[in-house]
């Protein structure tokens, strides 16, 4: 079974670690890993990407993503000096779900994922 959780709007959540996500989240399924893909291309270039309808864009796996029920998927990297350390990824099953004020919001997440994390480990320090 995967973690995921419907938000009520439509919205997907799968926390897992970024090298649990293939797993967790049906890439392993389809065979794909993060070399390839919206996740692959985020995670390259540390950028937040929007895929409007998983139907059609030819950056995602559309027998995976039908498979798992997304139509529309938001991704952003979590970056540490530039190093991509973690992906977060939203998912809804509604084609064109997000807007970029949607894709401003994940990066901000991704932000505060990496400052919390920051946060724990100085905490740890001590």
């Amino acid at each position: 079974m995967f973690p995921y959780s419907w938000d009520g709007r439509g919205h997907r959540a799968c926390p897992q670690r970024l090298d649990d996500v293939p797993r967790q989240c049906g890439q392993e399924y389809a065979g794909v890993g993060f070399e390839a893909g919206l996740s692959g291309e985020c995670i390259r270039t540390g950028k937040a990407l929007r895929c409007d309808d998983a139907q059609t864009d030819p950056r995602v796996n559309t027998e995976s993503c039908q498979w798992l029920d997304i139509r529309s998927i938001l991704a952003a990297p979590v970056q540490y000096e530039r190093q991509v350390i973690g992906l977060i990824e939203i998912f809804s099953n509604l084609p064109f779900a997000f807007d970029d004020g949607d894709v401003a919001v994940v990066e901000r997440l991704a932000q505060t994922v990496l400052l919390t994390m920051s946060q724990s480990a100085h905490s740890k320090r001590k």
